[in-house]
């Protein structure tokens, strides 16, 4: 059974592309920002739209195999450090959570 995997901090899934990511998000809100100034009705709707390109640049959403032995779980954790369990709001399917902001 395949299930979503994101982290709590919105990063894509990859450690690897964290850092890629945060430098994409920050180039573009500094440029939004200098660009709207004080004007935050324009400069959330644009953020709206850049979260949404980075979306599709980096993967924050995968999906991936569920863990059904204690091992295949031991290796997930190992990976990703603390992952909570839970649903997804809107589908009731299961979905894992990296924890990686602390509870």
């Amino acid at each position: 059974m395949k299930v979503m995997i994101a982290r709590q901090s919105g990063l894509p899934v990859d450690e690897g592309k964290a850092a890629e990511f945060q430098s994409d998000w920050h180039k573009g809100f500094d440029e939004l920002k200098r660009k709207h100034g004080t004007n935050m009705v324009e400069l959330e709707k644009e953020l709206n739209v850049l979260e949404d390109e980075l979306s599709d640049k980096y993967e924050r959403v995968s999906l991936i195999d569920m863990p059904v032995s204690g091992k295949a779980w031991k290796k997930l954790i190992d990976e990703y450090s603390g992952v909570l369990v839970s649903t997804h709001k809107d589908t009731g399917k299961v979905l894992l959570v990296i924890m990686d902001q602390g509870l």
